[in-house]
């Protein structure tokens, strides 16, 4: 069966303005660029519905199940968190955006790293954490575990090369 995108964008758009909001509203609850919500309330086809589908789904007062349900014809499912017992997904203690959050909750963490490429009077990192799909083959864990020993080689150069090039005087 064919997913039926541009239904789903037409849908979206019908829920966030029954709700009354605007299209820069979902922005700020999101987290996901303008450009995102646009090009999915166009109907843009994608391979699978996101987390970010997924949280703008959220964010009109869908279920998560809602897109699929869409897709295929059917109507989306409301939430009405206080008259059926259930509560909103669980939002972590960490602050990141709700795309992100919900982006580390599906599938499996392969490898992670913070690495240090600021300047040496900052104390920024980049924390890097490297997911794979739930039920992965063991061909394809070992092919994302070197691409990604490949990015980390080069993650790890460009520090170095940072710290190399540095001079007394930077300080």
């Amino acid at each position: 069966m064919t997913w039926d995108w541009k239904r789903l964008g037409r849908e979206l758009r019908a829920a966030r303005k029954a709700k009354g909001l605007k299209q820069t509203d979902l922005v700020q609850v999101t987290r996901v660029s303008l450009a995102t919500v646009q090009n999915i309330e166009a109907g843009k086809e994608y391979t699978r519905i996101t987390p970010t589908i997924r949280a703008v789904a959220r964010a009109v007062g869908w279920t998560d199940s809602s897109p699929e349900a869409v897709l295929n014809g059917e109507q989306p499912t409301l939430v009405d968190a206080d008259e059926r017992g259930q509560s909103p997904p669980p939002q972590s203690d960490l602050p990141l955006p709700p795309f992100i959050q919900e982006e580390l909750r599906e599938g499996q963490v392969l490898a992670s790293g913070v690495y240090d490429l600021s300047p040496e009077d900052s104390d920024a990192q980049m924390i890097i954490v490297v997911k794979g799909k739930k039920g992965a083959s063991v061909d394809e864990i070992r092919q994302w575990r070197d691409r990604w020993r490949r990015a980390e080689r080069d993650l790890r150069r460009l520090s170095d090369e940072e710290t190399q090039t540095r001079s007394p005087d930077d300080a």
